[in-house]
């Protein structure tokens, strides 16, 4: 649209310039329907040539076929505008050869602007491939580069994961040992961040993935002491289990990630409001009912050391499919959280684990 609106300047400007030296060089004598036809046929013949230049060179193998009816429409238009001229003045005798000679001389004339114009446009499109290959190019390099930083930053995460996490399993061992005969407050807190970081390093490759109810309860409770020994028992938190924890087997971390939300964004010193923790164990449905209930906290949160609820879905909907819920219902001060999933079953039967899974999922 703007390059309509320049070439519509442009003509306005040319037949202004042409129109006014025909007049200061001719005065009265001008005839102005002569001038306007003369006008077409130089636009006809500028725009013609053009267009026969721009498919015949520009545009695409497909399309430059279309140049061959043009060229035809081109000539037919410029004799039909040249017999139009004749036509307005009966005075003058015009024979064919004259009528060809004139068509020749506005081809001639005006196709060399056409030529000067189409070397611009060309130019112009030359220009505009360049600026988006380097476009392209430097969209690349940046992505490139965040690859390359990427793969930097997992490269550093990979150098800080070379300190042997067993190493550090064993050496709380070690100060556990040492330290509970003198000091068994401690050393208690040391054995459940042991037992957490045991936890934590746990293969869960020969459960299909999975782990043992019992444990990631177990694994919370834990997690809970290790809080409450921080604050010397005062934070307000309680967790209820309802039902039979054995021979059960949920996906992992996942229970634990929502009790660290509770931490993360609770106030876990009210008094009159404790945070919540329930599970319960629906032997009918073969579903773990999972809620956490807690009040805002106001003051500074400390950071979550989870996967976080995000991922949390993911994962769920990469196992469970569509056979799982997690509801959320926030009030102003209040935040609650729950879960349903169904656990699996496993026994010293010949079934293996992954049947089991498929059935439970399917």
């Amino acid at each position: 649209m703007k390059k309509i609106k320049w070439h519509l300047y442009g003509l306005l400007i040319y037949s202004t310039i042409v129109l006014s030296l025909d007049y200061f060089f001719l005065g009265s004598a001008i005839k102005w329907k002569n001038e306007f036809i003369v006008l077409l046929d130089q636009f006809w013949v500028f725009y013609t040539v053009f267009a026969i230049l721009y498919f015949s060179f520009l545009a695409p193998s497909s399309k430059k076929i279309i140049a061959i009816p043009i060229t035809i429409l081109s000539v037919g238009g410029t004799y039909l505008i040249t017999y139009l001229y004749c036509k307005v003045n009966p005075e003058t005798v015009y024979t064919t050869k004259s009528i060809i000679y004139s068509i020749g001389n506005y081809y001639a004339h005006f196709s060399l602007y056409s030529l000067g114009y189409f070397f611009v446009e060309r130019s112009f499109q030359k220009q505009k491939k360049i600026r988006f290959i380097e476009k392209q190019q430097a969209e690349m390099a940046k992505a490139n580069l965040e690859i390359e930083n990427k793969n930097l930053r997992l490269n550093e995460d990979f150098l800080r994961a070379q300190i042997n996490p067993h190493f550090l399993y064993n050496c709380l061992n070690f100060f556990y040992s040492e330290t509970f005969e003198k000091n068994p407050y401690v050393g208690e807190g040391i054995l459940m961040l042991a037992d957490i970081m045991r936890y934590s390093l746990k293969d869960y490759s020969k459960t299909n993935g999975l782990t043992d109810l019992s444990e990631e309860i177990e694994h919370i409770e834990n997690v809970i002491n290790i809080h409450q020994k921080r604050f010397v028992n005062t934070l307000n938190i309680s967790i209820k289990v309802e039902g039979n924890l054995e021979n059960k087997l949920i996906t992992p971390m996942v229970l634990i990630t929502m009790v660290e939300n509770v931490f993360k964004h609770g106030d876990l010193h009210d008094r009159k409001n404790p945070a919540l923790i329930n599970c319960y164990i629906n032997e009918e449905t073969q579903k773990v009912h999972f809620t956490t209930y807690n009040t805002k906290s106001r003051g500074p949160k400390d950071p979550s050391t989870g996967i976080g609820l995000n991922n949390i879905k993911q994962r769920l909907q990469s196992l469970y499919k569509n056979n799982f819920s997690i509801d959320t219902s926030e009030e102003m001060d209040t935040y609650k959280k729950e879960l349903i999933i169904p656990y699996f079953k496993y026994s010293d039967q010949k079934d293996s684990i992954s049947k089991m899974y498929n059935q439970a999922v399917c």
